[in-house]
């Protein structure tokens, strides 16, 4: 369990109370676009008591320089997709839980904790005052001296449309045939292809094949497993989204939550940061284009009053919640590039982190009720109107 440190909830503590809205402004939840061998990634994030300077792919890590706080401690909190993490990592391809992952803050390991939905992976750690670099890193997967690594050419495919898996396995190469098996399943289990094929003597694959016409969209997991007598047992996973309404899982210590997508956008890639209690989406769709998104998202995922934000265009929202979920309804115009909207609440699984949050953001209420009241006369009550604001503003 990622624990939530005192300098955490002290910053948690200290977000104005009113407005609600400015609670829940989104302010530090951020992206950064990284580049490397010729591809361009972006990476949504979260951060306390720092701001996020260079990111880079280096020497088999993911290097960042951050300018955190003197005093107080901090945490930041990553979306990365699954192909970047391969470009530094590529053992990664056969860890799907990303066991072998290790974060180094100037050089000491910090523990961190990861959350997993569809293609992208938010890894969260804690720093201490005056950190300035960190290192993301993967290390090999213990007991596998072979590889099986995969790829698709699109992580977005529609039902009735045909999908391309190529894959390869590394050592053992004196085995002139290896057979592979490939299943494609979802969120709930549902298995759309599980097909069999014959790698050549380098260890390469290819399955070409054609999503059913009936397959629910969301959130694919492709697993290939060695089926060969002269390999052990290895596996090699990637994801692929189905384009129709469908589900996502997200996936955090242990705990499974699914949440429902329908949109008309080109794609809808969500990411899920547990520390900045928001649940976004990626869109991509032609400039100038109205696009339309319904998502169904479970309390336990993220409850409280939803806020959609977004710096996307002519955005519009309608929130509706029952007693198991919320249905939010996106009205947006595409801007031609790669847009994120964020939808944050206030609590966010696993719902006992906050139960302790809640508890001191309750007491630093009162606190600062019995403070007001003691301060009604005189000076404060002839400024009070500017001693409130500083108050908030801080």
């Amino acid at each position: 369990m990622f624990k939530v440190t005192f300098a955490l909830i002290i910053a948690i503590c200290m977000i104005p109370i009113v407005p609600f809205a400015d609670a829940q402004s989104g302010e530090s939840i951020m992206a950064v676009r990284v580049s490397h061998d010729g591809k361009e990634y972006v990476v949504p994030y979260f951060i306390l008591n720092a701001e996020l300077g260079d990111v880079e792919v280096n020497n088999g890590s993911l290097h960042l320089s951050i300018n955190s706080d003197k005093e107080n401690g901090g945490l930041l909190e990553l979306a990365l997709p699954y192909g970047l993490l391969k470009q530094f990592w590529p053992e990664a391809t056969g860890d799907k839980e990303l066991s072998g992952l290790v974060v180094f803050v100037d050089g000491e390991q910090v523990p961190a904790d990861i959350t997993h939905v569809g293609s992208r992976f938010a890894i969260a750690f804690e720093f201490p005052a005056g950190s300035e670099n960190v290192d993301i890193a993967g290390g090999s997967i213990p007991g596998e001296a072979f590889l099986l690594t995969l790829e698709t050419p699109t992580r977005w495919v529609k039902p009735g449309e045909s999908v391309e898996i190529t894959g390869m396995i590394t050592g053992g190469r004196d085995a002139e045939a290896r057979s592979v098996r490939i299943i494609v399943q979802n969120a709930a289990g549902i298995v759309i292809l599980d097909e069999k094929v014959v790698a050549d003597p380098e260890g390469r694959f290819v399955l070409t094949d054609t999503i059913p016409e009936g397959a629910e969209g969301g959130g694919y997991e492709i697993t290939a497993e060695s089926d060969s007598s002269t390999l052990p047992k290895i596996k090699g996973y990637e994801f692929l989204n189905v384009h129709a309404p469908g589900f996502f899982k997200v996936s955090t210590e242990g705990k499974n939550e699914n949440f429902f997508v329908s949109s008309n956008s080109s794609s809808y890639e969500p990411f899920f940061l547990k520390h900045g209690m928001t649940l976004g989406l990626l869109m991509d769709g032609p400039e100038e284009v109205q696009g339309e998104t319904r998502l169904h998202i479970p309390h336990p995922l993220l409850g409280g009053r939803l806020a959609p934000v977004a710096d996307i265009r002519d955005l519009g929202f309608n929130v509706n919640s029952d007693a198991d979920q919320s249905a939010v309804d996106l009205f947006y115009r595409h801007s031609g590039q790669q847009d994120i909207i964020r939808i944050t609440g206030t609590t966010a699984i696993p719902e006992f982190d906050l139960v302790l949050v809640s508890l001191i953001l309750a007491a630093t209420v009162a606190g600062t009720i019995v403070m007001l009241r003691s301060s009604l006369a005189g000076k404060l009550i002839k400024n009070g109107n500017n001693t409130l604001s500083n108050h908030q503003s801080n």
